[in-house]
């Protein structure tokens, strides 16, 4: 049996899509079967308790086939059924999951902001960065970049993991409104143009707003 809690780690379970996609609830567990290779062996997928398993099971005999999950057997036929067996399992994940990278409520409260008054959706580039993504005003340019850190690369002293926005300021305000605290010379970005701020709840939303509202109007000069 393989736990697939890593492919979950930036996942959220959407109960919906799990019920239409065919998983059947029984108790506490959502369940999800699947016949592959000419009906001869089946995928079963158990949801549970934030948790998600699988296996591939021989109908003859209703064995486990524990072939699939031993990297060293290749074999034409196993690596048939590996195949069918991870694309099964990807397509769960992509169809009955939604992505739940940022977890602070007021980084979700940035995401509905830009969402509803520009338009912009994030864009995450970076395959090695799942944490890490962007927002773009109408010339495709930067006005707003939000990423997963640690404290201790903004010069804190602690190793806690927080949620941050890098957005663009005026050159001549940068100075007055970095307390190293809350706000911070942009991380990652042009320091003379940009500052970082942690999206803690420590800075008010509204004055929040209003500074990616600048950044947004910043990156059209």
């Amino acid at each position: 049996m393989r736990n697939l809690k890593s492919k979950l780690k930036l996942k959220k379970i959407n109960y919906k899509k799990i019920i239409d996609y065919g998983f059947k609830k029984i108790n506490d567990n959502y369940i999800y079967k699947k016949y592959i290779s000419d009906n001869k062996f089946y995928v079963e997928v158990i949801y549970r308790n934030n948790s998600l398993i699988s296996k591939v099971v021989e109908v003859d005999g209703n064995y486990e086939y524990i072939l699939v999950d031993i990297n060293s057997v290749n074999g034409d036929f196993v690596s048939k059924i590996k195949i069918e067996y991870e694309s099964i399992i990807d397509d769960i994940i992509n169809n009955c999951f939604d992505d739940d990278i940022f977890k602070q409520k007021q980084t979700k409260k940035v995401i509905n902001y830009i969402n509803k008054k520009y338009n912009t959706k994030l864009e995450f580039l970076w395959n090695d960065y799942p944490d890490c993504a962007i927002a773009r005003n109408p010339n495709s340019k930067w006005y707003l970049l939000i990423m997963t850190i640690s404290k201790r690369k903004l010069g804190l002293d602690s190793d806690d993991i927080i949620e941050i926005i890098d957005i663009k300021h005026p050159i001549d305000r940068i100075e007055n409104i970095v307390d190293n605290v809350n706000i911070f010379k942009g991380y990652h970005m042009n320091k003379k143009h940009w500052i970082t701020i942690i999206l803690d709840n420590k800075i008010d939303d509204k004055i929040l707003f209003k500074l990616i509202d600048t950044s947004y109007i910043l990156t059209f000069d």
